[in-house]
């Protein structure tokens, strides 16, 4: 390998390892997982085209808490405010479902989603209570006694949706804001990222082809030179080199 060969090499090396290079990767890195985020977001909360479907992807859903029912010492209990990802059920999963689960059901007379513990099962039907009415000796249901009805819910098997997972403190309000707001919090930020990431490849492209003719250049350049100029610009560039 000649010198300037090897000057070459060694600049080449440079450039690939620059730090300059490496932030470029992590922040596009960065970028193509924040696009794939949102994406994922979007399509959950699109899907859920229905009153009575969970925003869901790959079947793990996500709701925000809207009521104070499951306060409780449990460790699958959670508050007002916090967002809970569930697990969407099929029918084999319902009938493996136990006491003590917790689970999201469509409630006829909320209009919307909600999210209790199983209490008592039966052939068709699953009896449910919230952990806050279940802490209080008064209100706790006592399967096969006399119970208040406003205390617990009566729900069919098929109204059963999904079976909670986990649960991500606080987050729900955020959530709610979001979806509120879907178009300008999901849609224009990623209209204005696609953007971004365009002019910053078509930059990239012209930087690359600007790059390319420069060392074309200099090779056809180095090419004309006789063997003299040739011989001369490699031990000044051996020195250069170790210095």
């Amino acid at each position: 390998i000649t010198n300037l060969e090897e000057r070459a090499i060694m600049e080449a090396t440079k450039k690939t390892f620059s730090p300059k290079k490496v932030l470029f990767i992590v922040l596009n890195v960065f970028f193509y997982v924040i696009i794939f985020l949102l994406l994922l977001f979007s399509i959950a909360n699109i899907r859920a085209k229905s009153v009575d479907d969970i925003p869901n992807v790959f079947g793990i859903g996500f709701l925000s808490v809207q009521s104070d029912s499951m306060n409780g010492s449990n460790p699958d209990s959670f508050n007002k405010g916090d967002l809970i990802f569930v697990k969407i059920v099929s029918d084999k999963d319902i009938e493996k479902l136990e006491v003590g689960d917790v689970i999201s059901f469509y409630d006829m007379e909320l209009k919307d989603f909600n999210t209790h513990r199983i209490v008592e099962i039966g052939d068709d039907y699953f009896v449910t209570q919230g952990d806050l009415a279940a802490s209080d000796p008064a209100t706790r249901y006592q399967p096969g006694q006399q119970n208040d009805p406003n205390t617990y819910e009566l729900i069919s098997k098929n109204q059963v949706k999904s079976v909670y997972l986990s649960k991500w403190k606080g987050a729900g309000k955020p959530y709610d804001f979001i979806v509120k707001n879907f178009l300008w919090m999901i849609v224009l930020p990623v209209a204005l990222l696609v953007i971004l990431e365009v002019v910053l490849l078509v930059r990239n492209i012209l930087r690359m082809n600007e790059e390319k003719m420069k060392e074309k250049y200099a090779k056809a350049s180095i090419e004309e030179l006789d063997e003299e100029t040739k011989e001369r610009l490699r031990k000044e560039l051996l020195e250069e080199l170790k210095k």
